[in-house]
C-alpha cells in the first residue's frame, strides 16, 4: 500500500495542473469503507473538493507524491489523507460505523509507476545520441553530486537511472532515454517522476540540462525542460501530456560542465486525466522560509545557503560550526571553525607533520571537518632509492646529505646530491642514470629544400628539456670525408644542412649531448640534393676540319647536379650577341658537334652549356678560327716594261679568305727563231730555272734577268695557309731581242796543220735563242797566255793586224774576219792567216781604237793577215745581232789554248833543241811537285780547323753564309775597317747588293776589340775564334772586364755584420734595397740585395743572396713591400755538402714569416726547375700571389752541360711575370754569379732580338755598377755566349698548340729552299749537332765493340747507363744504352738497342738495378730477313745470369702485344719479386712511320698507367739501334706532357735536347714529321685531356 502510494504521488510530481479537470476525477470512490490503521493527517473543515486536491498536490505532514488515498468523516467533516491505499500490505477496509461516516476514495491506477528496481520498465537507450544513462543505487562514483539513495525507498540499495558527467564525456553530450509506447486516455494524462539535479557547488553551468519531450505521430515536443543545481535532493515533476494517440515520452540530459553535473530520475508514473493545479506556497521567492524556498506540488519546502543548515522547525537556516580542533603535540593549529574554514596544523622545528596538514569544516552530518588530527615526531625523511643504473649513499635524518652517483657509461640528470629538511622533506628531487640510447635521436628524416640545403629532423626517446646540444655529421655518400656541425638546444628537432652541393647524395646522422655527455649515433640516413645548376663542360674544344667547317667536342662537365639532359650550343663570332647559330640543342649520350657552312679565315667562339632539364649551366668557352680557304684572283693588273724586265703590281683578291702570305707569279716565255716559229722558252733568274716567282705579302715585283727575244704571258695567284687561289687575268711581257747568246769557242780540228802562219779553225754557230744573229767576227790575239788578257768581251780588238801594230801599246788584238750566219752555218772550217779579205758587208774603217760601230761590225772588210813564227796566238768569236743601225751587242765565246806557229827553217841541231826543251819541262815540273804540296798542307790544316770548329758550334761550317746586314749596326770604333778598299768597290757594289741591302764582308774586328758589340749575324763565328784554345780569348775578355769598388756603408755596420752570407760581397749603398725601418731599429732596413737594371728597363730585377735563417723574415718583407710577383732561385739548398740557402717557404699549408703568411698552393717538378705558387699576406691586407721558379740543373762545378734547360726556365720565368707588378728577385746563394749569369742573358736576348746585335761585356760592367762581381767566372762568361748562340741559331721554337695547325701548315710548305719542306728545313737543323766521338771511349773498347749493334750509334759516356760490375769481368759494367730527361723527371727514359744474344743477360741486370717495370718494344725480332732484336724473353721460364724470368700472362691488344713477367734476383733472395710488363708495339715498321698515330697515342696511355701502378722507375724503350724508333716514341712522350702541363710545344728543343744525350735521335725527317701529326691528332681527337687553347 505504501508503495502503491508512494508511486502514485510521483506521478502528480511535475504536472502544472489544469482546472479543466477536478481533483476528485482522480480517485475512485469506495462507499463507508474507510483505511484503518494508516491515518497520517486529518485536516478539518474542508470539501471533498479541496481534500482530493489536498492529496494530490500534498502537504507539509504528507507531502507531495506521497498521499494514496483519503477518507471523508461526513460526521465530523474531517479529511483525512493516508500514504497507504488499499493494496499496501497491513491495510484494511473495515465498515463504518455508522456506516455512513466515512466515504474513502483510493487513488487510481496509473501507467507505471516504474521504479527502477527490477530494470528499465521496457524502456530504451536511443542509439543516436551520445552516451547512455546508467542505472545505479547508492551514491554516483564522482563524490559531491548525483543521489546518494534513491527515491522509491530511500535507501542506498534502492536504484534510480542517472547521467555520468565525467571522463570520457564531455560538455554538452546527450544522452536519451525512450519509454514504450502509450495509448492517450480519452480525458488526457499527467505525466509524474521524481528527479535529482546536484552538482556539489551551486555554480551555475557545473549541472545541465534535463527536458522531457513527447513523440507523436505529429512530432516530437518538449513538455517541460530544467538546468542548474536544484539541491541535494529529490524533487517532484507533474506534467500534462494533451496526446490523442499514442505517444512515447523521452527523457533527454545534455552533461554541464566539470564531472560535478550528474543528473537522476526515479518513479516514473502517467495518470489518466490532467494535471491539478498547484499553488505557489513560495510565492515567486523565499516565501516562509529563511534563505531559500523551493515550491513542490502541492506544497513546498525550505533550504539553506552552503555553511548553513536547515533548522529543526523546517523554515530557518544555522550556521554550521565544527568542533574546535586541539594543537597536535609539538605542534600548533590556526584558523576557525566556520564553514569551509580551513585550520592549518604544523609542527615546531626539528619535528615532521604526519597526517593532514590541513583540516576544513563541511556539512555532513557525521563528519564536520575533513582528514584526521596530525601528530608531529622528529623529523626524517623518506628513505631514497638509488636511481637506476646508480647508487644512493647517505643517512635520512634531519639536515643529513645523500650522495647520487651513476654507473660507467651513464650520466647523471638532476640533482647530485639530495638534504633533508626541518619539514621532512628533500631538497630537490631524485635523479635519474641515463645512457647514451635514452637520449639517441630516432625517427631521423631528411627533406632536401634546395640544391644546397637539406633539412634534418628527428625525435628523442626523452629528455628533450635537458639536451644541450647537438652534433650533425654529414657525409657525401661513399666518401670519408665528413663534415660536423655543432648545433645548440634547439627548440624544434630539426636542424638546416647548408652549403652542400647540388644534386649529390649525402648521408647524415645525429648525436645528441647533455653538456659532455654524448648520445649514441643515430641512424644514418641518406638525401638526395636537389637539382644544381650544372657546372661548365670541360676540355671544351673548337677544332678547325676545313675552310668551312668547325668542330666542337667536350667532355662531360664536372658535375651535372642533376640528370644529364644533354647541351646547349651556340657559335658567334666576336660577341654572343653576333650568334652565328644559338640554342643547338646535343642528345646526351653526344660530346661533339660538327658547325658547317661558316666563313674561312674567321674566328669563332663556341659555348657549350650543360643541361640538367631543370637548369641550363654557365658556358664552357673555345675560339677557333677557319682554317685559310683559297683566295679569289688577284685584280688590277698592271705591267710596264723595261728592256730585260717587267714591272707588275696587282690588287689584294677581292675574297681574300685568310691571310694572304703571299704571292706567286707565274711566267711562260716563248721567243722566235730565226724562221720567226714561235719556240717554248723558260724563265732564267740567277741560274734558276723556274716557270714562276714565290713573293711574300707585296703586291708588286720587278722581274729582272728576263730573256732577250721573248713573249712573256703573266698571271699572279694569291696564298693563304691553304693554299693557291684563282689565277689573275694574263698580261704580256715583250722583250725585245738583246745580246746574242754566247758563241761556243772555236775549236781545232786538226792540231797538226799548224803552219808557220796559220792553223785551222772550226767556227760554229751561235744559239738564236737571244734574237737573230747578223755577224760573226774571228778575233786574233797574239799572247801564250790567256788567263792575263781582258774578258773576251771588254777586249777591244784593232780593225787590222796593221792597226794593232801601229797603235804602240804592245797589244797585238785584231779582227782576223767576219763571217755572214749563212757563211758558218751548222760549222764550218776557216785557216787563220791564211790572208783572204772577209767582210759582212765590207767598207773602208780608221785606225783608231774604239768601240766597234754598226757599220764596223756589218760593213768593214777584214784581211785574214798571216801570222808569225814561233808565236803563240789565241782567237775567240763574236756573235752579233741583226744591223739596227745602233751600237751593236755581241757576246763573245772563250779564248781557246794558245796555239804556238811554227818557226822559220832554223840551222840549230836537235841536240841542243832538246836540251832547251828539257830544261825547260824539268824546271816546271818541279815547281808543279812544290805548290801540289803546299796546296796540299794548307788544305789539310784548314780541314782540321773546320772539323773542331764544327764539333764546339754545332755546324758542318761548310762555309760562313753571307747574311744581309745594315751598316748602321756596324760599330765604327776599329777605324781600319771603316772603308771598303778601293780595288774592289766596284765588285761590292755590283755583285753585293740585293734591293739596297749590303753583304756583310766587313772583316772581323780584332780578337782583342772586346768593346765593340758583336752583330748577331757574326755571332757564330766570334764564338767560334774566342771559344778557340779552351776559351783563351773568353778569358781574356772576361779579365778585362772591371770590377768597381763603391761605397757599402749599409754592409759594413755592427748591426748588419751577420746578415750576410759573405763578407767579401758588398751590397752597394747607391742600389741597395732598402727596407721600412721597424720600430726605429737601426739595421732593419737592410737586406743583402741590390735593384739592377733590364735591357731598357729600369731596376727590373732585384739580385740578392740566398736567406740566412736570420734573414728570411725580411726576405719576405721585401717580396712584399716591392709588390714582387716572381722570384727566381739559382741554386740548391745545400751543395757540395754545405748550405748555399736557407729554405724560406713552407713544405705545405701555411707559415708566418714575421707579419707575413706565407702559404703554399700548388708545386710542379720538372726536370730542370721546380715551380711553386705561394699566396702572401700581411695582417689583413689583400693577398697576393708569388711564383718561385727554382732552377735544380745547375751543378755543384762549373755550369750546365748544355744551355737549354736554362734557356727554357728563362722562358718560363719570363714569360709568367705579370705586367705591373714589382722587380723580378733573382737569388743564388752570394747573388752576383749565377744570378749575374741569368740577367745577363735575358737582357742580352732582348737586346739581340730589338737590335741585332750582343753586348755581354758591355753590359756585365753596367750591372757590376750595382752590385759587385755580378757573372762571378769565365765559365759563365762562355755560358752566356752559349745561350745566345743558340737563340741565334734556333729561335723561339715554341709552338702554342692554339697555333699548331698554323705552325703545320708552315712545315708542310715549301722552304726558302722551294725543292726542300719546312719541316725537313727545321729536321736539317738538328743533324747539324755533331757527333762527340770522344765521348764515347766506353763504347767503343776492344772488350765493348761486340755489344754494339750499329756501331754509330752508341752511348755518350756522360749519359750512358752503368751496371753493376762483375767481379773479374772487364767492361760488365758496360751496355748500350743512354739515360733520356722526360719532362718530370731526370733519367725518366733508358733508351737502348735491341738486345743481341750476348747482352740478354745485361738487359735483364740493367731492368733489374734500374728497377725498370715498363719495358717499350718498338721492332720486330725480325724485318726484311734480318734480325733486329734477339728474343730476350722466355715461353715460360728462365734464369738469365742471376735474373729469373717467369712469363705469367700474353693479351692482345689492338697493334701490341702485352707481356707481362715476374722477375726475382737470385742473389737477392730478400728483395721481393716484381711485376715487370713489356709492351710490343707491331705496326712500326723499320722504314717508315705507323700509319695510325692514335694507336701510338694509346700505346703511351697504357704504358703510363703501368707507370702509375709500378712507380717511378724509367721506362725502357728499344727499336733495333735505340735511335730511331726509340727517339721518336721518347720525344713524343715528352712533348705531349709538356702540352698537357702548359699547352706548350717544342719538339724541336726536345729532339735537341734528346741528341746531346744519345746520338741519332729520330733518325729521318718523316719521323720528325710523325711526331707533329700525332701532337695534332692528340690534341684533335682525345676528349679526356684538357682543352689546350
Amino acid at each position: 500500500m505504501a508503495r502503491d502510494v508512494f508511486f502514485l504521488i510521483l506521478l502528480c510530481l511535475s504536472f502544472g495542473f489544469t482546472e479543466a479537470n477536478t481533483s476528485l476525477s482522480w480517485f475512485d470512490f469506495y462507499d463507508a469503507k474507510a483505511l484503518s490503521g494508516h491515518n497520517d493527517e486529518t485536516i478539518g473543515d474542508i470539501t471533498v473538493e479541496e481534500c482530493a486536491r489536498r492529496c494530490l498536490v500534498g502537504t507539509i505532514a504528507v507531502p507531495f507524491g506521497s498521499c494514496q488515498s483519503f477518507d471523508i468523516d461526513n460526521a465530523n467533516g474531517n479529511c483525512v489523507l493516508s500514504r497507504a491505499n488499499k493494496d499496501t500490505p497491513g491495510a484494511d477496509f473495515s465498515d463504518s460505523n455508522p456506516p455512513s461516516r466515512f466515504d474513502y476514495y483510493h487513488r487510481k491506477a496509473p501507467y507505471g509507476p516504474c521504479d527502477f528496481e527490477a530494470g528499465l520498465c521496457q524502456y530504451t537507450q536511443d542509439t543516436a545520441d551520445d552516451f547512455d544513462w546508467t542505472r545505479d543505487s547508492g551514491g554516483t562514483p564522482t563524490g559531491r553530486t548525483g543521489p546518494t539513495v534513491d527515491h522509491t525507498t530511500g535507501t542506498s540499495s534502492g536504484h534510480y537511472m542517472y547521467i555520468e558527467t565525467t571522463l570520457p564525456r564531455q560538455d554538452g553530450d546527450i544522452a536519451r532515454l525512450i519509454s514504450p509506447t502509450y495509448r492517450a486516455y480519452p480525458d488526457g494524462q499527467c505525466l509524474l517522476f521524481w528527479t535529482h539535479m546536484y552538482g556539489g557547488q551551486i555554480i551555475k553551468g557545473y549541472v545541465g540540462t534535463l527536458t522531457v519531450s513527447v513523440k507523436a505521430d505529429v512530432g516530437t515536443t518538449g513538455i517541460w525542460t530544467k538546468s542548474g543545481n536544484q539541491g541535494n535532493q529529490w524533487f517532484n515533476v507533474a506534467v500534462s501530456i494533451t496526446s490523442t494517440g499514442s505517444y512515447q515520452v523521452i527523457f533527454e540530459a545534455v552533461k554541464g560542465e566539470l564531472a560535478h553535473g550528474d543528473i537522476a530520475i526515479d518513479d516514473v508514473s502517467i495518470l489518466q486525466g490532467a494535471c491539478p493545479a498547484d499553488a505557489d506556497e513560495c510565492n515567486g521567492g523565499r516565501g516562509p522560509c529563511d534563505q531559500a524556498c523551493t515550491n513542490t506540488v502541492g506544497s513546498y519546502f525550505c533550504w539553506c545557503n552552503r555553511g548553513y543548515r536547515l533548522n529543526s522547525d523546517g523554515h530557518a537556516c544555522d550556521r554550521v560550526q565544527c568542533p574546535t580542533l586541539t594543537a597536535p603535540e609539538n605542534g600548533a593549529v590556526t584558523g576557525s571553525n566556520s564553514y569551509q574554514d580551513e585550520v592549518q596544523f604544523s609542527c615546531n622545528h626539528g619535528y615532521q607533520l604526519i597526517g593532514d596538514s590541513s583540516r576544513t569544516c563541511q556539512l555532513q552530518a557525521d563528519r564536520k571537518w575533513t582528514g584526521a588530527d596530525p601528530t608531529c615526531i622528529g623529523v626524517q625523511c623518506p628513505t631514497i632509492t638509488a636511481p637506476e643504473n646508480g647508487a644512493v649513499t647517505g643517512g635520512n635524518s634531519y639536515q643529513a646529505v645523500v650522495q647520487f652517483t651513476c654507473n660507467h657509461g651513464y650520466q647523471l640528470i638532476g640533482d647530485s646530491s639530495r638534504t633533508c629538511q626541518a619539514d621532512g622533506t628533500w631538497t630537490g628531487a631524485d635523479p635519474a642514470c641515463i645512457g647514451p640510447s635514452d637520449i639517441t635521436p630516432t625517427s631521423v628524416g631528411t627533406a632536401a629544400i634546395s640544391p644546397t640545403e637539406i633539412t634534418l629532423t628527428w625525435s628523442l626517446p626523452g629528455y628533450i628539456n635537458l639536451v644541450t646540444g647537438y652534433d650533425i655529421s654529414v657525409r657525401p655518400s661513399g666518401s670519408t670525408d665528413v663534415t660536423s656541425i655543432g648545433a645548440g638546444q634547439l627548440a624544434s628537432l630539426s636542424w638546416p644542412v647548408k652549403d652542400l652541393e647540388p644534386y649529390t647524395y649525402y648521408e647524415l646522422w645525429i648525436v645528441a649531448k647533455i653538456e659532455d655527455f654524448q648520445s649514441d649515433r643515430s641512424e644514418i640516413v641518406s638525401q638526395r640534393t636537389q637539382a644544381g645548376v650544372p657546372t661548365e663542360p670541360q676540355n671544351v674544344k673548337l677544332t678547325n676540319l676545313s675552310w668551312s667547317e668547325l668542330r666542337v667536342t667536350w667532355k662531360d662537365p664536372e658535375n651535372f647536379y642533376g640528370p644529364n639532359d644533354g647541351y646547349l650550343i651556340s657559335l658567334y663570332t666576336s660577341t654572343p650577341w653576333d650568334a652565328v647559330k644559338s640554342g643547338i640543342e646535343v642528345a646526351q649520350n653526344s660530346t661533339e658537334y660538327r658547325f658547317s657552312g661558316l666563313e674561312a679565315a674567321t674566328s669563332y667562339t663556341v659555348e657549350a652549356r650543360a643541361s640538367n632539364g631543370r637548369n641550363t649551366g654557365p658556358p664552357g668557352n673555345a675560339t677557333a678560327r677557319t682554317s685559310d680557304g683559297y683566295p679569289s684572283s688577284p685584280t688590277n693588273i698592271n705591267l710596264q716594261e723595261e728592256d730585260s724586265h717587267c714591272n707588275i703590281s696587282w690588287s689584294s683578291p677581292v675574297v681574300p679568305r685568310g691571310d694572304i702570305i703571299g704571292y706567286k707569279v707565274h711566267l711562260q716565255g716563248d721567243y722566235f727563231d730565226k724562221n720567226e716559229q714561235a719556240q717554248r722558252g723558260e724563265y732564267n733568274v740567277k741560274s734558276t730555272t723556274s716557270t714562276s716567282i714565290r713573293l711574300m705579302k707585296s703586291t708588286k715585283t720587278e722581274i729582272q734577268d728576263l730573256l732577250p727575244n721573248s713573249v712573256y704571258t703573266i698571271n699572279v695567284t694569291g696564298f693563304t695557309y691553304t693554299g693557291e687561289g684563282g689565277f689573275s687575268q694574263t698580261v704580256n711581257c715583250t722583250v725585245p731581242p738583246g745580246k746574242p747568246s754566247k758563241p761556243d769557242s772555236p775549236v781545232r780540228p786538226d792540231e797538226t796543220k799548224v803552219g808557220s802562219t796559220t792553223f785551222p779553225l772550226q767556227v760554229k754557230p751561235a744559239s738564236e735563242r737571244n734574237g737573230p744573229i747578223g755577224c760573226y767576227h774571228v778575233v786574233v790575239v797574239k799572247s801564250t797566255r790567256t788567263d792575263i788578257l781582258p774578258d773576251p768581251e771588254t777586249l777591244q780588238p784593232y780593225k787590222t793586224l796593221e792597226e794593232a801594230k801601229d797603235s804602240g801599246d804592245g797589244s797585238i788584238a785584231y779582227i782576223t774576219m767576219a763571217l755572214t750566219p749563212d757563211a758558218v752555218g751548222e760549222s764550218t772550217e776557216v785557216t787563220v792567216g791564211d790572208g783572204t779579205v772577209t767582210s759582212c758587208r765590207p767598207q773602208q774603217g780608221g785606225r783608231k781604237r774604239r768601240a766597234l760601230t754598226s757599220d764596223d761590225v756589218y760593213n768593214q772588210e777584214y784581211t785574214n793577215s798571216p801570222l808569225e813564227p814561233d808565236s803563240s796566238y789565241t782567237t775567240s768569236v763574236r756573235a752579233y745581232g741583226p744591223n739596227d743601225g745602233e751600237q751593236p751587242y755581241f757576246s763573245a765565246s772563250q779564248y781557246i789554248d794558245p796555239v804556238p806557229t811554227a818557226g822559220p827553217p832554223s840551222s840549230m841541231d836537235k841536240t841542243t833543241l832538246i836540251i832547251i826543251i828539257a830544261t825547260v819541262c824539268g824546271g816546271v815540273v818541279l815547281l808543279g811537285i812544290i805548290a801540289a804540296v803546299i796546296v796540299c798542307y794548307c788544305r789539310k790544316k784548314k780541314a782540321t780547323e773546320k772539323s773542331a770548329l764544327s764539333q764546339r758550334t754545332g755546324t758542318d761550317n761548310k762555309g760562313i753564309e753571307m747574311a744581309p746586314v745594315d751598316y748602321d749596326t756596324i760599330n765604327d770604333a776599329n777605324n781600319d775597317y771603316d772603308t771598303i778598299n778601293d780595288d774592289n768597290a766596284d765588285d761590292n757594289n755590283i755583285d753585293n747588293q740585293d734591293n739596297g741591302v749590303v753583304y756583310d764582308v766587313v772583316p772581323p774586328a780584332p780578337l782583342t776589340d772586346f768593346k765593340t758589340p758583336i752583330p748577331a749575324s757574326r755571332l757564330e763565328e766570334v764564338y767560334d775564334q774566342r771559344h778557340a784554345n779552351d776559351n783563351q780569348v773568353f778569358r781574356e775578355e772576361y779579365a778585362s772586364i772591371p770590377d768597381v769598388r763603391k761605397p757599402h756603408v749599409a754592409h759594413t755596420q755592427p748591426e748588419n755584420e751577420n746578415k750576410n752570407r759573405f763578407k767579401n760581397i758588398f751590397t752597394y749603398d747607391n742600389s741597395r734595397v732598402v727596407l721600412t725601418t721597424q720600430e726605429d731599429q737601426p739595421g732593419t732596413d737592410y737586406i743583402n740585395a741590390n735593384y739592377i737594371d733590364g735591357y731598357n728597363n729600369t731596376s727590373m730585377f732585384i739580385a740578392a743572396q740566398g736567406p740566412l735563417p736570420i734573414t728570411i723574415n725580411d726576405f719576405w718583407r721585401m717580396i712584399w713591400e716591392q709588390d714582387t710577383a716572381t722570384i727566381v732561385m739559382v741554386t740548391n739548398l745545400r751543395e757540395k755538402n754545405k748550405p748555399k740557402c736557407a729554405q724560406y717557404w713552407p713544405n705545405k699549408d701555411s707559415m708566418d714569416y714575421g707579419n707575413i703568411r706565407v702559404t703554399l698552393e700548388e708545386t710542379t717538378t720538372l726536370v730542370d726547375y721546380v715551380i711553386r705558387r705561394f699566396n702572401i699576406q700581411e695582417d689583413e691586407d689583400p693577398a697576393r700571389t708569388v711564383t718561385q721558379f727554382h732552377f735544380t740543373s745547375w751543378p755543384d762545378f762549373g755550369v750546365p752541360q748544355s744551355p737549354l734547360g736554362m734557356m727554357k726556365f728563362i722562358r718560363r720565368a719570363k714569360t709568367s711575370n705579370p705586367p705591373g707588378r714589382g722587380p723580378i728577385v733573382v737569388h743564388c746563394s752570394a747573388g752576383v754569379g749565377r744570378s749575374g749569369t741569368f740577367i745577363a742573358i735575358e737582357a742580352m736576348q732582348e737586346m739581340m732580338a730589338a737590335e741585332g746585335r750582343v753586348d755581354v761585356r758591355g753590359f756585365i760592367g753596367q750591372m757590376r755598377n750595382n752590385r759587385q762581381s755580378m757573372v762571378q767566372t769565365a765559365d759563365q762568361y762562355v755560358f752566356i755566349y752559349r745561350a745566345l748562340l743558340e737563340q741565334h741559331l734556333y729561335g723561339d721554337t715554341e709552338v702554342e698548340v692554339a697555333n699548331i695547325h698554323r705552325h703545320m701548315h708552315k712545315l708542310k710548305a715549301p722552304s726558302a729552299d722551294p725543292n726542300e719542306m719546312g719541316y725537313e728545313a727545321e729536321f736539317k737543323k738538328l743533324t747539324r749537332i755533331p757527333v762527340d766521338q770522344d765521348n764515347m771511349k766506353t763504347a767503343n773498347k776492344q772488350e765493348n765493340k761486340k755489344k754494339n749493334r750499329v756501331v754509330s750509334i752508341v752511348p755518350y759516356d756522360t749519359y750512358r747507363v752503368f751496371l753493376p760490375k762483375i767481379t773479374g769481368v772487364s767492361g760488365s759494367d758496360y751496355i748500350n744504352a743512354s739515360f733520356i730527361d722526360g719532362y718530370r723527371q731526370r733519367d725518366g727514359f733508358i733508351a737502348t738497342q735491341g738486345p743481341l744474344p750476348n747482352t740478354i743477360d745485361d738487359f735483364w741486370r740493367m731492368i733489374w738495378h734500374w728497377e725498370s717495370y715498363s719495358i717499350v718494344m718498338l721492332t720486330e725480332l725480325e724485318e726484311n730477313g734480318r734480325e733486329k732484336s734477339a728474343k730476350y724473353w722466355p715461353d715460360d721460364g728462365h734464369t738469365y745470369g742471376k735474373v729469373r724470368v717467369e712469363l705469367k700472362n700474353t693479351e692482345e691488344s689492338e697493334g701490341y702485344t702485352l707481356r707481362t713477367f715476374h722477375v726475382s734476383n737470385m742473389g737477392e733472395r730478400e728483395t721481393p719479386r716484381r711485376e715487370i710488363r713489356q709492351f710490343h708495339f707491331h705496326d712500326w715498321s723499320a722504314t717508315g712511320v705507323p700509319r695510325n698515330a692514335s694507336r701510338v697515342l694509346e700505346l703511351i696511355g697504357q704504358v703510363q698507367k703501368q707507370q702509375m701502378k709500378s712507380g717511378n722507375g724509367p721506362i725502357t724503350v728499344h727499336c733495333s739501334n735505340g735511335a730511331g724508333r726509340t727517339g721518336a716514341f721518347i720525344a713524343l712522350n715528352t712533348v705531349l706532357e709538356r702540352v698537357k702541363a702548359e699547352g706548350i710545344c717544342d719538339l724541336f728543343q726536345t729532339v735537341k735536347s734528346m741528341r746531346y744525350s744519345r746520338p741519332h735521335m729520330v733518325q729521318t725527317a718523316e719521323q720528325y714529321l710523325f711526331c707533329y701529326k700525332a701532337v695534332m691528332e692528340y690534341l684533335d681527337s682525345f676528349d679526356d685531356y684538357a682543352n689546350f687553347q
